[in-house]
Parts: structure tokens; sequence; C-alpha cells
């Protein structure tokens, strides 16, 4: 086949690949979410244990400070990851040639 006779894709080839398309720009939207949440969970929870252990450093009674974990955001944030890399990974398998 030369190349002024290439063979054009047939519409249901062109509907797939265009939904292929949606789907990894859902799940890089949801990989740079879910990462964001994680890094933002983690930083306040590193800034709240870092206030409480400043205040008990400063406290001459030795008095225990309260500081926050934010858990369920850290984990729901690396589970919209994985989940993104993992449909990121298979997009990739399906578009390899």
């Amino acid at each position: 086949m030369s190349n002024s006779e290439q063979a054009v894709p047939s519409a249901e080839l062109l509907k797939a690949l265009g939904e292929l398309l949606a789907v990894r720009r859902r799940a890089q939207r949801g990989l740079v979410i879910g990462l964001v949440v994680a890094i933002v969970a983690g930083l306040i929870s590193l800034g709240s244990y870092a206030t409480a252990d400043a205040a008990a450093q400063a406290d001459p009674a030795g008095g225990a400070q309260t500081y926050y974990v934010l858990w369920g955001a850290a984990a729901l944030g690396l589970l919209k990851a994985g989940r993104a890399a993992k449909a990121l990974f298979h997009i990739r398998k399906v578009l390899k040639p």
C-alpha cells in the first residue's frame, strides 16, 4: 500500500479511540487530584504535629498537646491515585502496538 492509498479508519474505530482518550484524560486528572489530596493531608498532619510539638516544648509543665492526623483524606487520595494509575496502565496496554 503506498502513501496515497492509506486506509481510512472506520467510524466505530474513531469513536472507540475517542472514548479511550477521554478515559485517559479522566485517569490523568484523577491521578493528579488524588496525589494532591494525599500530599495536602500529609502536610496538614505534619504541620499540626510540629505545632503541638513546639507548644509542648514551650510549656514548662510539660502538658500534652493535641495534633491531628488526616488518615482518611490521605488514604482516599492515595486510593484515587492508585485507581487512576491502574486505569492509565490498562490504557497504555491497549494502545501499545
